[in-house]
């Protein structure tokens, strides 16, 4: 289940609330912090539509931005927020190349007699 947080005091808050139960401020929309995209936070409760972050393998929060007057965004940053260098994915398709070209140069070391 995705984590939200209050972009003002970084106290948790459900999913679908309106409002900061511990500072008051109101949440209009959320932004994934990956991609960018906007919107209502119904929207993200599977993690983000176009990109998938926040979903249950990845992150388990999504950053609240709020509009001020004349549709100007002001975003502040997560408290809770920590990110990492390279997604899972790249884990996933980086470890097996390695190992395949550790193996391969092995077997032309062998070959030359080194």
């Amino acid at each position: 289940m995705q984590k939200f947080y209050c972009d003002n005091c970084g106290t948790k808050v459900s999913r679908n609330a309106a409002k900061c139960p511990h500072c008051g401020r109101f949440f209009k929309s959320v932004r994934c912090p990956s991609c960018g995209l906007t919107g209502p936070a119904d929207l993200f409760l599977d993690g983000c539509p176009s990109c998938g972050y926040a979903a249950e393998k990845f992150r388990e929060d999504v950053d609240f931005y709020e509009l001020e007057e004349g549709g100007r965004r002001k975003t502040v940053k997560n408290k809770k927020e920590t990110r990492r260098f390279f997604s899972d994915k790249f884990y996933l398709r980086a470890i097996p190349i390695l190992f395949i070209i550790i193996i391969l140069l092995v077997i032309l070391l062998l070959r030359t007699g080194w």
